[in-house]
Order: C-alpha cells, then structure tokens, then sequence
C-alpha cells in the first residue's frame, strides 16, 4: 500500500467507530514516517469560494484534492492539527501552539531511524501540515539536514 492509498484509507467515509482523535493522529505520523515528504491542506475550493477541498502532496511536486466529500474531514482537520501541536510539546517540549510551530520527532520506519519534521499552520485562514522525513542511519545519504559522512573504501 503507497502513502497516497493509505491517506486515502484515512480519510475514507469508512466511520472509524472506538477511534479518536489521537488514534487519527498516530496513524498520520505512521503514515509520514514511512515517505519522505507528505503535505495536507484544507483550503476554499478555487470553483467554490464556500467548499473546502483537502489537497495532499506525497513525495511529488504535484497536489491533488482528496476525493472525498468535504464533511469527511472538515470537522477533523482543525483539531487533527491542535492534536499535533500537542504531540510535538509533550514529545520535544517546544511550547505548545495550536495555530503554528515546528518540531522535529524521532521515529522508526522500514529503513531504520528517522527524523520527523512536522510545520503546521492553524488558523482561520491556513489550515495545512508538512511533515518531511531524514533517516539518520548510515546508509542514509542525508543525516539531520546535512550530507552524511561516506565511509572509507577498502583498498582494492
């Protein structure tokens, strides 16, 4: 399953029944965790000044809206977004801020240890989160933000 099938899951109309709010949380970061980078956005719809539109972005230049009615996540992506605020205060002990900030979270994935970066911005007028992931193993070629040391080649 790709990032995209599994936001797709997420934010399906499928009703979610015992899962709350952290649940939709965590299964966000899993999802991010897992691809380097992963953009969600509610924003007016540019036919409608009134509809909302949840456009998402993973690993590609290219946005596409969520093909989901509006009601799906309208009511979830604001608090989704306070959720993460908290997450990144008690994880890292950045202030908590629910309309904006930036915090990095240590995670495991497929290919070893990462660095989580989560932006978020939470107001009446922007609503979006970026998350973009650095393994930091040393098969890695990028390591916290900057270009890993290559290791010595055997001599031949």
């Amino acid at each position: 399953m790709t990032a995209t099938d599994s936001l797709l899951d997420l934010f399906s109309p499928t009703p979610r029944a015992g899962k709350d709010l952290v649940w939709f949380g965590d299964e966000l970061i899993n999802i991010a965790q897992h691809t380097d980078y992963v953009r969600l956005e509610n924003r007016r719809g540019e036919d409608d000044p009134f509809k909302r539109e949840l456009i998402y972005q993973v690993d590609s230049p290219t946005a596409e809206v969520l093909p989901l009615p509006q009601q799906q996540y309208q009511r979830l992506f604001r608090p989704l977004l306070a959720r993460l605020a908290t997450l990144g205060a008690d994880e890292t002990g950045t202030p908590w801020d629910p309309y904006s900030g930036c915090f990095t979270l240590v995670r495991s994935s497929r290919g070893g240890r990462v660095l989580l970066r989560v932006e978020y911005q939470n107001t009446t007028a922007e609503q979006w989160v970026r998350f973009t992931r650095t393994m930091t193993d040393r098969h890695s070629p990028v390591a916290n933000g900057t270009p890993a040391a290559t290791a010595p080649q055997p001599a031949a």
